[in-house]
């Protein structure tokens, strides 16, 4: 309500007049659990767009990157570290916008060294991740065929043909989700 009135205050009168919101919000996130904000270095980094009430996005990727469009296509980080991400977005009707900043970790990937290994038939043969730690977790594959999958440093039930072991490194230290993980 608006209440005009003279200098004497002698004269009131009241006008209502509805006034109109337009609600614009910048929004985004990366999947539906909200731990959008730290990816492994290497992994596409999926956007979703969920703003409100808008005609246009502006995206800057903290990286020197940028992107007009609504949804932008999955986004790879060049290098490990922390990158801040804007999402700039506005009604061109109305002239309202929003942005919305998040930073983004992007998490080194563990690195795996093995040693390789040549046995006689009927022998089992010892498999080693040469830089272990204790913030990782192991698998060796073919599982059933190792005494210790879990472990870095472990070995081979006898074997009686050629087999050729892998091992996968998850660091569970990071806030990644999934968890980095390589496999040598």
């Amino acid at each position: 309500t608006l209440i005009m009135m003279n200098s004497d205050s002698s004269c009131l009168v009241s006008i209502q007049k509805e006034i109109e919101l337009h609600e614009v919000v910048a929004s985004f996130t990366r999947n539906s659990n909200d731990l959008d904000t730290t990816i492994c270095f290497g992994t596409s980094f999926p956007f979703t767009n969920n703003s409100i009430g808008i005609s246009t996005s502006y995206w800057d990727f903290g990286d020197g990157t940028s992107a007009s469009n609504y949804q932008p296509d999955a986004h790879n980080f060049p290098a490990t570290g922390s990158y801040t991400v804007t999402l700039a977005v506005e009604d061109n009707i109305h002239g309202c916008n929003d942005t919305l900043t998040k930073v983004i970790v992007v998490d080194s990937l563990p690195v795996v060294s093995t040693i390789g290994d040549t046995i006689c038939e009927g022998t089992v043969a010892n498999l080693d991740v040469i830089n272990s730690l204790g913030l990782y977790e192991y698998l060796w594959s073919p599982s059933n065929l190792v005494v210790a999958p879990n472990q870095p440093n472990t070995a081979s039930e006898i074997l009686n043909a050629t087999t050729f072991f892998t091992v996968t490194v998850t660091d569970t230290f990071s806030n990644a989700s999934p968890k980095c993980s390589a496999t040598s």
